[in-house]
């Protein structure tokens, strides 16, 4: 979702196309049909502005809170963004945009800071065993902090140290 992709599924009724967005249903849930396959995954090209992050019990695990940006700063900003898509895993039943934050980074507000977008994200995650909702949505926010600044340094014309 955050890139952008696209999946081919195959299966006895033919070949079709599936956006990442619809793909993810819910909870283990995916549009695959009984009888069909995942065969391809289309990922346009993308600039260099990506960070992502996750809150791990052990290695392998599903994440109890994740995130992931892709954004394009826009020339001259420190923040603003001409593309921004932040997604939140591990914090409801399927992959979650951040649509508040990423608008954020796209106004044109000259004031913007990381903290300020970070502190946009909204989610509704479960209470389970491994976190309760209240911790996975402070991750969410502490992870797109991070992942965003990460994001941003790796822009072009980002400033090197």
């Amino acid at each position: 979702m955050a890139l952008d992709a696209r999946f081919v599924l195959e299966g006895g009724k033919g070949r079709r196309h599936v956006s990442a967005a619809d793909f993810f249903q819910g909870l283990l849930t995916t549009a695959l049909a009984p009888d069909e396959i995942l065969v391809e995954a289309h990922v346009p090209p993308q600039g260099p502005g990506w960070g992502f992050a996750e809150i791990v019990r052990r290695s392998g695990d599903f994440a109890v809170a994740g995130v992931i940006a892709h954004v394009r700063r826009r020339p001259g900003s420190v923040v603003r963004c001409d593309v921004a898509r932040l997604v939140g895993f591990g914090v409801g039943d399927r992959p979650v945009r951040f649509r508040a934050a990423e608008d954020l980074l796209l106004s044109d507000d000259d004031g913007l800071s990381i903290a300020r977008v970070a502190g946009a994200v909204t989610c509704d995650p479960p209470d389970d065993v491994h976190a309760s909702a209240d911790y996975r949505r402070h991750l969410a926010r502490i992870l797109t902090g991070d992942v965003l600044g990460h994001a941003l340094g790796r822009t072009e014309g980002a400033r090197r140290s």
